[in-house]
């Protein structure tokens, strides 16, 4: 598999929980030798627009675990409204950087962002956890290994959909990590 990027982008307001999720992520992605940068948008989606983002792979393992009792957002989060050619931005942004994975991590406005930026990645699909109801999408609790194996073309089944390619990753709900 080739190597690629992953973007992890915090969305609307931090919960106890939003920072150990992202110490999960990138202690997940650090495992998986296709990763080459881990990176954070700095202030959620408008951070990715303006493609401000800082480099987790690199971040030691004893800074890392302090996010496990860290409350808000170590990255920064937004609530900023897009509009469809921002979605669109942020594809080409994703393409550019070299971006295959994109993880949101958030509420019910994350979970929009995240289908409209798998629909502006023309033909990619997206998976995530909560929100959307009866979408497209497939509702998972997945694995970096599932978005790698899904990333190679392999039909992987969850939920009874069937996708062909993974673009976005999506965590997101109150109650996520209890």
């Amino acid at each position: 598999m080739s190597k690629g990027n992953l973007l992890i982008v915090h969305g609307g307001a931090p919960t106890a929980v939003i920072n150990a999720s992202l110490y999960g992520a990138v202690t997940e992605a650090k495992k998986h030798p296709e990763v080459d940068k881990v990176l954070g948008a700095i202030g959620g989606s408008g951070g990715v627009l303006r493609e401000d983002f800082c480099e987790l792979q690199s971040v030691p393992e004893q800074t890392l675990r302090l996010l496990l009792q860290t409350p808000a957002s170590a990255i920064g989060t937004s609530r900023d409204p897009l509009s469809p050619e921002d979605y669109a931005d942020m594809a080409a942004i994703c393409k550019k950087r070299g971006i295959r994975w994109v993880l949101f991590n958030g509420g019910n406005g994350s979970m929009d962002a995240c289908g409209k930026l798998a629909r502006a990645c023309a033909g990619l699909q997206v998976i995530h956890e909560e929100g959307l109801g009866r979408s497209r999408t497939a509702c998972v609790r997945g694995s970096l290994d599932t978005l790698r194996r899904s990333a190679d073309g392999l039909d992987v089944d969850i939920s009874g959909v069937t996708l062909q390619k993974v673009f976005v990753y999506l965590t997101g709900g109150h109650k996520e990590g209890e």
